[in-house]
């Protein structure tokens, strides 16, 4: 299994293996993917959370693709009214995004032959989750390389279910690979040097 991550307006990521794909958060045009997927079947979109830079381009891929599109019903909310985004950042945002697929904890997704597990991990968001693979972890907007975590002043945000989920994740192995949501990635070991303060 391999993962390719695009950095842009939020990290996209494709994870693929044996012909066949995943994309993770379209924040990025479909340009910037387009030719690592060409030779790719692309079986679904997930989306970490319901924040606008994570799906900003989601009808492209879409379009591209045809595949359905899966997020945590929590945030649904979040994506069918987007008037929030305006109060909060000042953009104006009349897209809605279709989503068919719901993610759960325990979920999983077939990818040539390996497994995608899905874990719930709010705090940023109600429904925020992680995608788990080999020695992987997708975080969406969770935690950050250098020890920066996930803001919770935007609607749904909860500060104590922020750290319960980053204790969950430095729960992994100290040479997994943490996958955030903006930024480079880093190893769960590096993570709990950055972050001692919630250990305690």
């Amino acid at each position: 299994m391999e993962i390719k991550l695009f950095s842009g307006f939020s990290n996209t990521y494709l994870i693929f293996y044996d012909g066949e794909g995943i994309i993770v958060d379209p924040g990025n045009p479909i340009s910037h993917v387009k030719e690592y997927a060409r030779n790719l079947e692309i079986t679904a979109i997930l989306i970490t959370h319901g924040h606008f830079d994570h799906y900003f381009y989601l009808e492209e891929y879409k379009r591209e693709f045809n595949c359905p599109t899966y997020m945590n019903p929590k945030d649904r909310f979040l994506v069918d009214d987007p008037s929030w985004i305006f109060e909060k950042f000042g953009i104006h945002l009349d897209y809605i995004p279709r989503i068919e697929g719901e993610l759960r904890e325990g979920d999983e997704f077939g990818i040539g032959g390996k497994t995608l597990r899905i874990i719930e991990i709010p705090g940023h968001s109600p429904g925020s989750v992680g995608v788990v693979g080999e020695k992987f972890v997708i975080v969406g907007d969770l935690i950050f390389e250098g020890g920066g975590v996930g803001r919770t002043d935007i609607p749904g945000g909860d500060e104590s279910l922020l750290k319960e989920s980053i204790r969950r994740i430095l729960e992994f192995p100290e040479d997994f690979w943490v996958y955030p949501g903006h930024g480079k990635p880093f190893k769960i070991g590096d993570a709990k040097k950055w972050i001692k303060w919630l250990l305690f």
